[in-house]
C-alpha cells in the first residue's frame, strides 16, 4: 500500500501498488510502527482537507522544528564521541543524519545491535553488507517508518522519534525514496505516477505541475515517455520514473534502496551516473543501498559496512579500500576468503 505521508509519495512497502488511493481509504504508519487508519484531519487527503490554502502552508510551517522545539539538536557538530568503527575524516563533517547506538530486533532476530555514525551531507553515502544484516531497515528508520528499540536517529536537525505526525509529515516532504522496483502506481501513466506527489502534497495548478513533471522526466532520460503505463516500462525504465517522482517535491535527502537490482551492467553504470548527476546538481545528501562493490566503487563518496547488527567500518571510499577489517577486505573485494561464509 502507499503511504501518502511521504513527501515523495513513496511506498511504505517494496512491492508497488495496484491502483492510486481514489479516495484516502488507506493507511498511515504511527510511531510505534504500526498501521492505523489515516487522519483525515491531520495530513490526510480527504474531504477535510480540501481547500486549506494559507491554513495548510501555515501549519507546515509551524511543524518545523526550531531551536526551542524539545526535537531540535543542531547536527553541525558531532553529538557524541566518535565510534572506533568511523573515521575521523566523515566523522568530523556536517552532517545531516547521525544514529547514535540504534538497536533494533523483531522478534529474536536483532537486526541492528548498537549502530552509531554520522553521515556527511552534501554527499553520496553507500550502505553495504550482506543480507539481513539491517541496511533497509537502516533507511526505514531514517524516515520515522520504524522507530528504534533503543537509541536515537536525528535527520536535519530533527531528534526523530520525538516527532508527532504532523512533523514527520514535513520531515519527509525533504526526503525523496527510490526502492528496488519503483514501486510506481499499474494504473496510472507515467506522467501521472510523477505528477501523484505534487497533486497530493501541494496547491500547484496543473500547468505548474506539468513544467516541473516533465523537467523530471528529461532529467532522467524519460521525455517522450510519459504517456507509458508502467506495464509498458523496462526494470531500468520504471526505476528512473521512481526517480523523477522522489525529485519533484525537491527534496534535501534521497534515499535509494537497492536501485541497481536486476539491472545488467550497462544500465546499473548509467543508473550510478544518474545517481551521482542528480545528486551533484541538487547538492542532495543521498545515501544508497547495494551490493554492487563494482557500482559503490564509481560513484560513492563513503561507504557504510554493516555486519551483524553493527557498522563494521564507516569512512570514505579510500579509507575502506585500504582498511585491514578481514570482513571489509572480504566483502569490498568480493573475496571467498574470510569469515563471511555461505551460512
Amino acid at each position: 500500500m502507499t503511504d501518502t505521508r511521504f513527501g515523495a509519495a513513496t511506498a511504505a512497502a517494496v512491492s508497488p501498488p495496484e491502483a492510486p488511493p481514489a479516495a484516502p481509504a488507506g493507511s498511515s504508519r504511527t510511531n510505534n510502527g504500526n498501521t492505523a487508519p489515516a487522519d483525515r484531519g491531520r495530513g490526510g487527503h480527504g474531504p477535510a482537507d480540501q481547500g486549506r490554502g494559507d491554513r495548510d502552508r501555515n501549519a507546515r510551517a509551524k511543524n518545523v522544528p526550531g531551536a526551542n522545539h524539545p526535537a531540535y539538536t543542531d547536527l553541525s557538530t558531532p553529538l557524541g564521541e566518535r565510534p572506533e568503527t568511523q573515521s575521523d575524516s566523515t566523522w568530523n563533517k556536517d552532517a545531516v543524519i547521525e544514529l547514535r547506538s540504534v538497536h533494533k530486533a523483531f522478534g529474536q532476530f536483532k537486526v541492528l545491535d548498537g549502530v552509531s555514525c554520522r553521515i556527511p551531507k552534501g554527499e553520496i553515502t553507500v550502505l553495504m553488507g550482506p543480507s539481513g544484516t539491517g541496511k533497509s531497515v537502516t533507511l526505514r528508520h531514517i524516515v520515522g517508518l520504524l522507530p528504534p528499540d533503543k537509541g536515537d536517529v536525528y535527520v536535519d536537525n530533527r531528534d526523530v522519534p520525538m516527532l508527532n505526525e504532523d512533523e514527520l509529515l514535513e520531515l519527509r516532504r525533504g526526503i525523496g525514496m527510490l526502492f528496488q522496483d519503483g514501486a510506481l502506481f499499474s494504473s496510472m501513466s507515467l506522467y501521472d505516477n510523477v505528477a501523484f506527489p505534487l497533486r497530493q502534497h501541494t496547491k500547484k495548478g496543473e500547468s505548474e505541475i506539468r513544467e516541473i513533471v516533465m523537467d523530471r522526466l528529461t532529467e532522467v532520460g524519460l521525455a517522450g515517455a510519459e504517456k507509458r503505463m508502467p506495464n509498458e516500462l523496462s526494470g531500468g525504465m520504471r526505476k528512473r520514473a521512481g526517480f523523477a517522482r522522489a525529485l519533484v517535491m525537491e527534496p534535501r535527502i534521497l534515499l535509494f534502496d537497492e536501485p541497481d537490482s536486476g539491472l545488467d551492467p550497462v544500465r546499473t553504470t548509467l543508473l550510478c551516473d544518474l545517481i551521482r548527476e542528480i545528486s551533484d546538481k541538487y547538492e542532495a545528501t543521498s545515501i544508497v543501498v547495494s551490493h554492487d562493490v563494482g557500482a559503490v566503487r564509481r560513484f560513492a563518496d563513503n561507504i557504510g559496512i554493516l555486519y551483524k547488527g553493527k557498522m563494521r567500518h564507516f569512512g570514505n571510499k579510500q579509507e575502506i579500500e585500504e582498511s585491514e577489517d578481514e570482513f571489509v577486505h572480504q566483502f569490498f573485494n568480493a573475496s571467498s576468503e574470510g569469515p563471511l561464509g555461505m551460512d
